[in-house]
Order: structure tokens, then C-alpha cells, then sequence
């Protein structure tokens, strides 16, 4: 595996973090159910059994299948991720591997190629992500009273202005798993605290298993 040099480790745990929030998005999402295709029947001889799949002849047998293990899924997920995030960080170009907030404000030619960070003010009062307690991976900020409805919040007496702006801290992976888990209105009036967040247990579960993904040492 691609070894990261130590003057880049940083920006690289960012960067893989980022690449695991897209691949556990994509891989929480429930599976479609594809509609089965008719196959006409094919006659056999008398001499000759008709084939059987792997799956008919163990449950013939009396084997059944068993369930995949969580914490095994987890760990598979990460050394996964970890692995593509260390052969696609060595592609980036040299300045991406080392860029830092004090470099990007001293080039106005970053500025306008890349995104401003987002505000930290807040940020010393979490000691990880407010859903799943990671705190060894990069946190943004998420509005617990959605921006898109702030006007109607108010104008509805759901909310005071003056608490339009309360945000929790959270990773990535767990930020765009409360935007899928509620719309914007519902998230205003139904979610608008972590403590109200975490009291369904779907997003527990969620918590549960995002949690244990670790990434090893290098």
C-alpha cells in the first residue's frame, strides 16, 4: 500500500474522510429491488438431473445462510477505504497534499480555485461528532434549524430568530445522514436538537455503526 509521508498525514486523514463519507452514503442506501426476469423452462433428458445452484443444494443440504457481522462490515469498509483513499491521494497534485488555511490565505489564486473553510467558531465546544462521538475525523457544521426554512420558522412561530443559528457539529458521513433521515421542514420542527436527533432509533443504529470504523495506523 502507498505509504503517506508525515508532512502530508494531515491533509490526507481530511481527504480520506471525505472519500469514506461518499462510500458509506452510497452503501446505506436501501437497495432497489430489481423485478425478475421470466426464463422458459428447459426440458432434460430422464438420464441427465437438471443443474442446481450453489444456494439450492446448501439449503437442500440444511445449511443456512448467515448473516454478515457488523463489526466485520465495518472493518472491511475500512481498510476499503482507507486503501483507495491512499492510492488516489498520491495522484493529487503536490500543492493539495501539504495546503494549509495559512497558505490558502496568502494565495489569492487558491481563493478563487477552491472553497472557503467553514466557520470554527464553535467548534471547541465539540469534543467529537455530536452523532457518532468520532473525533478523529474533520467536522462541519450542520444548522439544526435548516437555512432553506429559517423564514418560515419564524414567521410560523416554530422557532425565535435568535436560535436560527444553533448548529451542531458533525462528520461527514453523519451530516448527510440527517439531511437523508428528514426533510428540511420536519428537521425544523421535529429535530431540532442533537437530543431530539438521537432519540429515534434509527439514527442510533446509524451512530452505532459508523462509529466503529476505524482507520489503522500508517
Amino acid at each position: 500500500m502507498t505509504t503517506i509521508p508525515k508532512h502530508q498525514q494531515k491533509n490526507y486523514e481530511i481527504f480520506r474522510d471525505c472519500l469514506s463519507t461518499a462510500l458509506i452514503e452510497k452503501i446505506s442506501q436501501p437497495r432497489s429491488k430489481k423485478p425478475k426476469r421470466k426464463h422458459r423452462s428447459k426440458k432434460y433428458s430422464s438420464s441427465a438431473p437438471p443443474p442446481t445452484s450453489p444456494i439450492s443444494t446448501s439449503t437442500q443440504n440444511g445449511d443456512t445462510e448467515k448473516e454478515a457481522d457488523p463489526s466485520v462490515e465495518a472493518d472491511d469498509l475500512a481498510d476499503f477505504a482507507d486503501y483507495i483513499a491512499a492510492e488516489t491521494f498520491h495522484s493529487l497534485p503536490d500543492e493539495l497534499k501539504t495546503l494549509d488555511y495559512y497558505t490558502y490565505t496568502k494565495s489569492p489564486d487558491l481563493q478563487t480555485r477552491t472553497a472557503p473553510p467553514a466557520p470554527r467558531s464553535t467548534m471547541r465546544e465539540a469534543d467529537g461528532c455530536e452523532v457518532c462521538g468520532r473525533d478523529w475525523v474533520p467536522l462541519s457544521y450542520h444548522h439544526l434549524i435548516p437555512r432553506f426554512v429559517h423564514s418560515k420558522a419564524v414567521k410560523r412561530g416554530w422557532h425565535r430568530a435568535e436560535d436560527l443559528q444553533n448548529v451542531a457539529w458533525l462528520c461527514g458521513a453523519c451530516h448527510r445522514f440527517v439531511h437523508r433521515f428528514a426533510g428540511h421542514e420536519e428537521l425544523a420542527r421535529r429535530y431540532y436538537t442533537v437530543e431530539l436527533l438521537m432519540a429515534e432509533e434509527q439514527v442510533r443504529r446509524w451512530a452505532d455503526w459508523v462509529g466503529r470504523l476505524r482507520w489503522k495506523g500508517r
